[in-house]
């Protein structure tokens, strides 16, 4: 949604302003929908993270500062510096290069981000590249930090008095419309908080699937039916080399680590899935926001 506009059509942002926190939002949406297109449909990513030389974008709570009453307070409170840190370049896990206040959606930039990195290893991996350990275990330790980013920011919730001003910061970045003084306020924004981590965290388990498993290959072979394992000339029982060949792929992998860690990221998104599904059992009203592609 647009930031608030009055009835005679003139809006409390500055139309550059507004212009300019538009572009990088539109940026970061599209990002997000060629990462998804490219899990589901087995298609090469058009996009790269490091090709957005932009700030990040502003808080959930500036984004929907409807009304004066709002917009000004929230203004003036907003971390503004967020614009000084690149896309192209952030680093959750490195202080150097990531807000002072991360939020939940610079942690989802970043495993956007590492798509790329493991459309290429599987690739690597079809071609039986020897590089391809070595580069999965450098992806995986970017998996492993960006995890503990969002069990810091799910431990600043839930324990607001070990973290102070940072949990304070929370609920103000991802204040709706709502004022603090609106009844349930915090209940509303908490549930926001959570519906946006449960989405990340499913992103983040299904490009853990993806890092250790050839999920296309894997799929491939399941569902190819006996006629087309084998050559037209031949008997039906006698599969193509083709088939063979990544039938021997499969079975190698399936004993070896990578796959027990592909089966353990495949609990965790099925866990993810249930958990989020139990939220929106017991508060209807999150429906929206809990309606994403990758769940």
């Amino acid at each position: 949604s647009l930031p608030w506009s009055a009835g005679n059509g003139t809006s409390s942002w500055p139309s550059g302003e507004l212009a300019e926190l538009t572009r990088h939002r539109f940026a970061v949406a599209t990002l997000q929908i060629d990462v998804f297109l490219s899990l589901f449909c087995n298609q090469p990513p058009l996009l790269r993270r490091e090709e957005l030389d932009l700030g990040l974008t502003s808080t959930f709570a500036m984004w929907n500062s409807y009304g004066l009453h709002i917009f000004f307070p929230r203004h003036e409170n907003e971390p503004w510096d967020r614009g000084a840190y690149k896309m192209a370049s952030l680093d959750v896990a490195s202080p150097q290069h990531s807000p002072q206040g991360v939020l939940i959606e610079d942690v989802q930039l970043c495993l956007l981000g590492t798509w790329s990195d493991i459309w290429l290893l599987q690739q690597q991996r079809r071609n039986r590249s020897e590089a391809v350990a070595a580069k999965v275990a450098v992806v995986s330790r970017q998996l492993e930090a960006y995890e503990r980013r969002l069990d810091g920011i799910e431990d600043a919730v839930e324990r607001p008095e070990l973290h102070g001003q940072y949990t304070e910061f929370l609920f103000r970045a991802y204040s709706g419309k709502g004022l603090p003084s609106d009844p349930k306020w915090r209940e509303r924004v908490l549930e926001r908080i959570h519906s946006t981590m449960s989405r990340v965290r499913m992103l983040h388990r299904l490009l853990g699937m993806h890092l250790y498993a050839d999920l296309p290959a894997v799929r491939e072979i399941a569902r190819m039916s006996p006629s087309l394992m084998s050559e037209p000339d031949t008997s039906a029982s006698t599969p193509t080399p083709m088939w063979q060949r990544k039938a021997l792929q499969i079975q190698e992998w399936a004993i070896s680590p990578d796959s027990r860690a592909a089966v353990l990221q495949a609990m965790y998104v099925s866990r993810t899935y249930r958990e989020s599904s139990a939220v929106l059992r017991s508060h209807p009203q999150q429906q929206p926001q809990l309606a994403d592609p990758v769940a």
